[in-house]
């Protein structure tokens, strides 16, 4: 089932299509902001087009739209682009929505609040070298993560950022324990998972109860 919003359409509210089961494709109109929870549970969703004069989207627009692989930005516009199954800023350096067949590149900075949350990942993930931070619930509840690697740049791994991936049992960092103690870590960043450490090339730094509940 497709839906494609009328040109004259300029705003919509949050949760229109929310828990529409049979929408696989949606075709935006002149959108400037794409709501909260737009398209949650829209487990069908595969493909999105977004109109250059999109300015918004909220981190929780797509939330557990699992079979969402597609998402086509009209040509000019100039705050969002999709590559390698990722949707990010135009200098690529900001990460807002992935899923499993994300290619990931060095140059990102940030992968944004909710961008993986709810999706199914690779058993094993590595994160990109150069990446500084790890928004809120970034990949929480999501599926098939076992093990995790952490890049030496990052600063900050922000709440509840992994909580719910409960087959996690293995996160790694190149650095030493007494560099991997300056990272930022937000409160449940590892809530239910399956570990109680991170792995650091001079043995294994035991995280606090904060950043386990």
């Amino acid at each position: 089932r497709e839906i494609k919003l009328p040109d004259t359409l300029s705003k919509i509210g949050e949760k229109t299509f929310s828990s529409c089961i049979s929408l696989s494709e949606a075709r935006l109109s002149d959108l400037k902001e794409l709501p909260s929870l737009l398209f949650e549970d829209c487990t069908s969703l595969e493909k999105v087009h977004i109109s250059k004069k999109t300015e918004s989207i909220d981190p929780t627009c797509f939330l557990f739209c699992p079979s969402l692989l597609d998402i086509e930005i009209e040509e000019g516009n100039p705050n969002y682009v999709y590559s390698d199954h990722c949707l990010m800023n135009p200098d690529k350096t900001e990460l807002y929505h992935g899923c499993y067949l994300s290619k990931m590149s060095d140059g990102i900075k940030n992968i944004g609040a909710y961008s993986f949350y709810g999706q199914s990942l690779p058993s094993s993930l590595e994160i990109p070298k150069g990446v500084l931070s790890i928004q809120e619930e970034a990949f929480g509840q999501s599926l098939g993560l076992e093990s995790l690697m952490l890049p030496k740049s990052i600063q900050t791994i922000e709440e509840n950022a992994f909580e719910g991936c409960d087959e996690l049992s293995l996160v790694s960092y190149p650095g030493t324990q007494k560099e991997f103690q300056k990272v930022q870590l937000g409160f449940g960043c590892f809530y239910d998972t399956d570990i109680d450490s991170v792995k650091c090339s001079d043995g294994n730094y035991v995280l606090s109860d904060d950043s386990l509940e």
